[in-house]
């Protein structure tokens, strides 16, 4: 799948996920995918904001799973705030290596998770999973 083609499937478990590093971006791709999650894939933040803003609703994707560092003027945490922007209420997934200060816990929404890099990948199904079965 291209890093930021859109996915037209109508299942309620769509995810907009955000990782400039290909390697890691594809693992985390293939174990949502594998479970069952619709994926559209960006390979940076700034092509994500593209993505929400031709997205054909607001209802596109449920959440958005995001590295916090990112080349480029979007990165994980400015991103976060866009995705707001666009879907009030949506839960973010951060993504991080650890340690790193860009994230003040505080900044985190109600539905919102960080999950420090490395990770299984059945760990971050199972917190994508508990994320989205949140009301």
């Amino acid at each position: 799948m291209p890093p930021h083609s859109f996915s037209a499937s109508a299942s309620p478990d769509r995810i907009l996920l955000v990782d400039d590093d290909a390697g890691v971006r594809e693992g985390m791709r293939r174990a949502l995918s594998q479970a069952g999650l619709n994926v559209t894939e960006a390979s940076n933040g700034d092509t994500a904001v593209v993505l929400l803003r031709n997205a054909p609703s607001l209802d596109m994707f449920d959440l958005l799973v995001t590295d916090i560092r990112m080349g480029g003027a979007q990165d994980g945490v400015a991103l976060a705030n866009n995705w707001r922007n666009h879907a009030p209420g949506r839960p973010v997934l951060f993504v991080s290596a650890g340690g790193d200060d860009r994230l003040d816990p505080c900044q985190l929404g109600p539905r919102d998770a960080m999950l420090a890099k490395p990770f299984r990948r059945a760990r971050l199904v199972a917190i994508v999973r508990r994320m989205l079965a949140e009301p």
